[in-house]
């Protein structure tokens, strides 16, 4: 059977929007300018940029070239490059899963402000009283307004990790909305529910409205043909052209505008191509569908498992003790797993799969193969970068003693730095692991098969030239696909 087609963006700008929408979200509302305040403010700005130009680039175009390129998803992807490398793949989507565990926490924050905010004195403007009404609230008073909405109604955080006292009821229904509407947009997807339908369909009514006020501003000469005139201009058409008067007459009686605009229509309507293919066989049409409908109640079931799975780990942070457990997906659940999924990215594009073999494919793709800078941010400046990052990160994890987090101390009215307890540092040292383990356990199971002799597919980095040269032709002549959704990666 021939391989399903991929979906494919109608037009660049789709796709270009889509990126722009999946960039732009919580890490660049929250997290950034979080990590800009911590690492010396405006001074911060210099090594960002800097790293954006000799790191961030170059591996989302690696990125999202891979994606495109492969028409698979980020498991899918990194296989067919080499069955040994499936781990790396692996590895993202554990990553992503915790990237949304705790994000989606954020936008349940969000609508919790977003529903207190409905007062005329919004609750975080000031302390409240006591309940013998003789003054304000101890806790907030030692603190501020804001950190005592936060912390005691919207946390009702504890004194410690170790202490737990059930859900938040407010929060874990936040939660709840908030994965909600994540779900919608899952099933819609970007291209129905994004801007890009309501830009197509704006383009439309604009293209309408054109035309008519066009057909409205054409300079026409006085005294010319009116309702009031017509009567006199048919009477004087008559007395001096009376053949070819009588003669369009004739033809008038067989002119239908509703019919005649109705053809107009479908002769330019997108579905006039697809019209008649529904009667040309039937029953093919029925089974068709009926696989189609399969495929697509199947996928919906399998996102709504997804969702409803992600929301019940989510509850955990709406504990009395979640916000100890936010912070460490924070601090350990992306950082370092990302920097080793990166590493062996782009080590197997330029030296596995072959940086030549891949400005190729770029070529096939864009009609140019990619410029010196490029291929030296691939080949060289990248991968030292990383493996730098890669080191210097264990060093300092190792020479920073036991992890810490702030608790917050409620007679003190702040935070206070705490050590993690013995489980916690083991549930950290599973974060670390437990994604960056994917890529050297697929491997190796893909080596033990190979030994008892499983039958592994032939990878592209083992394909001859004639074979790659086919295999690119084959991709090259069908419709791009390229997107978030095809990218290799987890950005």
């Amino acid at each position: 059977m021939d391989k399903e087609a991929r979906p494919s963006w109608d037009n660049p700008l789709q796709f270009v929007l889509a990126c722009v929408s999946y960039a732009v979200g919580l890490g660049n509302v929250w997290r950034f300018p979080y990590l800009c305040q911590m690492h010396g403010g405006g001074g911060f700005l210099i090594p960002y940029f800097i790293m954006l130009i000799l790191e961030g680039i170059p591996l989302f175009y690696l990125e999202l070239a891979i994606g495109q390129k492969m028409r698979l998803g980020s498991i899918g992807a990194w296989t067919a490059i080499s069955p040994y490398l499936g781990g790396v793949g692996l590895a993202s989507v554990v990553t992503s899963v915790y990237l949304c565990l705790y994000y989606n926490v954020i936008n349940a924050w969000s609508f919790w402000y977003l529903f207190h905010s409905f007062q005329s004195v919004l609750p975080w403007a000031g302390c409240p009283i006591n309940s013998n009404r003789t003054g304000f609230l101890e806790e907030c008073e030692t603190a501020t307004s804001t950190q005592y909405f936060f912390y005691r109604q919207t946390l009702d955080i504890s004194s410690s990790i170790e202490e737990n006292g059930g859900i938040h009821t407010g929060q874990a229904l936040c939660l709840l909305l908030a994965w909600g509407i994540t779900y919608m947009f899952i099933v819609r997807g970007v291209k129905s529910t994004g801007k890009v339908r309501e830009l197509q369909s704006l383009k439309g009514q604009i293209m309408v409205r054109t035309r008519l006020l066009l057909l409205n501003t054409f300079s026409l000469a006085e005294d010319s043909i009116t309702v009031d005139s017509l009567s006199g201009w048919i009477d004087e058409l008559n007395t001096t052209y009376p053949e070819q008067f009588a003669e369009l007459t004739n033809k008038l009686e067989d002119c239908n505008l509703e019919r005649e605009l109705d053809t107009y229509r479908l002769l330019n309507s997108q579905l006039n191509q697809h019209w008649f293919k529904g009667s040309k066989d039937k029953s093919t049409a029925y089974s068709q569908s009926t696989e189609i409908l399969t495929k697509s109640y199947f996928s919906v079931w399998m996102q709504s498992l997804v969702c409803v799975f992600c929301l019940l780990l989510g509850l955990g942070f709406t504990t009395t003790s979640g916000n100890y457990w936010f912070t460490m997906f924070n601090d350990y659940g992306a950082n370092f797993s990302l920097l080793f999924i990166v590493l062996i990215e782009v080590i197997s594009v330029s030296y596995i799969y072959g940086i030549r073999r891949f400005e190729k494919d770029i070529e096939d793709m864009l009609g140019y193969r990619p410029n010196w800078y490029w291929k030296i941010m691939w080949a060289g400046v990248s991968p030292l970068l990383l493996i730098t990052l890669f080191i210097v990160y264990i060093v300092n994890y190792i020479q920073g003693g036991t992890p810490t987090y702030q608790a917050w101390n409620k007679e003190l009215g702040k935070s206070v730095e705490t050590e993690y307890p013995i489980f916690a540092q083991v549930f950290i040292g599973l974060l670390l692991v437990s994604s960056v383990s994917c890529v050297p356990l697929t491997a190796l199971y893909v080596y033990c098969r190979q030994r008892k002799g499983g039958g592994l597919p032939r990878s592209l980095s083992t394909q001859g030239p004639d074979e790659h040269a086919a295999s690119s032709l084959q991709t090259s002549t069908s419709p791009p696909a390229a997107g978030p959704s095809n990218a290799a990666g987890h950005h």
